[in-house]
């Protein structure tokens, strides 16, 4: 792995970073939208070459409690408690344009 290596000049190093301070404070602000796409993006390409692996994306994805509960609608996306991803709870809670109004830390 190419750890000090960067991509667009994102480091492996600071992808944790962001990911895990978005985690801490309960997801991102409209502001930090942007910067959110821009590292999800990065991800496959930090794969390519080798500067992330699966092993990272698996600790990133262990450590970020709201994808393991069906209360987030990405953890109901990942768990799929009715057999998929895209199933009528989650529509409808698109479709409401429901939002958390609990932002306090998830644990880590």
């Amino acid at each position: 792995m190419k750890s000090s290596s960067t991509l667009n000049g994102l480091t492996k190093h600071e992808l944790f970073r962001f990911i895990y301070a978005l985690n801490e404070k309960g997801g991102p602000d409209t502001h930090e939208y942007s910067s959110l796409n821009t590292y999800i993006d990065s991800i496959p390409l930090m794969l390519q070459h080798e500067i992330i692996n699966q092993g990272d994306l698996e600790t990133i994805k262990k450590r970020l409690q709201f994808l393991s509960t069906d209360n987030t609608i990405m953890g109901h996306s990942k768990l799929k408690p009715f057999g998929y991803a895209g199933d009528y709870l989650i529509i409808d809670k698109i479709y409401q344009n429901q939002v958390s109004e609990n932002k306090k830390p998830f644990a880590c």
